[in-house]
């Protein structure tokens, strides 16, 4: 697991599952997949920890071209799902979750973030997600399921 294998923004969340983007093992487990050939280069960034400012936090993800999707299943039965970015820029997502999407809007902060996404109450227990920049590009570093 990258650093930082708990989000931080869902503290009282028990976590159920994780995909660490450009971990090679943890891609393969959660049959993770990005755009090729023109899409899914990786990243590193070293920014402060949220948690703790005065120490840094290091993660490397993967950087997703506009209305190129990046796709993962994840198992258990969370109630979000968490992602971890760095926005750069504004920019909008969808969101696909168990075939419902949800358009989530990235303020652009160049500090690590997360996005929260509720899951259907009604949601399988292995679900397929699907995370499709559609303005901005979308540097996608860690995916847990929260619950």
């Amino acid at each position: 697991m990258g650093s930082g294998s708990k989000p931080w923004s869902e503290v009282s969340g028990t976590l159920v599952d994780e995909v660490d983007v450009a971990d090679l093992v943890s891609e393969r487990a959660h049959g993770y997949a990005f755009p090729r050939p023109l899409g899914g280069w990786t990243e590193m960034r070293v920014l402060p920890d949220p948690r703790e400012p005065s120490r840094d936090m290091w993660d490397a993800g993967r950087r997703i071209p506009i209305d190129r999707p990046e796709t993962m299943t994840i198992t258990g039965r969370p109630l979000r799902v968490v992602l971890r970015t760095v926005a750069d820029q504004e920019s909008e997502l969808d969101v696909t979750i168990a075939g419902r999407t949800t358009r989530v809007r990235v303020p652009r902060t160049g500090a690590w973030s997360e996005l929260s996404v509720d899951v259907p109450q009604d949601a399988p227990d292995r679900l397929p997600i699907v995370v499709t920049p559609r303005r901005g590009e979308w540097v996608s570093y860690h995916v847990w399921a929260v619950r």
